[in-house]
């Protein structure tokens, strides 16, 4: 009996574990494929073109962004 209920819930939870099992999509966008407006219309294009709602879409620094902080950081840190 004890064998039989300790399957049963076993059973359940790999039911559980299935049922909030999710496919995400991650997409990753930064630098030139975000630039400008055209970049941006063509990052959304290619988001309207995979279909799906499980999508997690990360936006990194625009452009050249990341390189201007680099510089702003060293230009501080070299007392200028």
């Amino acid at each position: 009996m004890q064998t039989i209920l300790a399957i049963q819930i076993i059973k359940k939870q790999q039911q559980a574990i299935i049922n909030f099992t999710t496919t995400m999509n991650v997409y990753k966008f930064g630098g030139a494929s975000v630039k400008d407006a055209a970049a941006v219309r063509n990052v959304i294009k290619i988001l309207g073109e995979n279909p799906g709602n499980n999508k997690v879409v990360v936006i990194s620094a625009m452009g050249k962004t990341t390189n201007d902080l680099e510089a702003v950081i060293n230009t501080y840190y070299a007392g200028n």
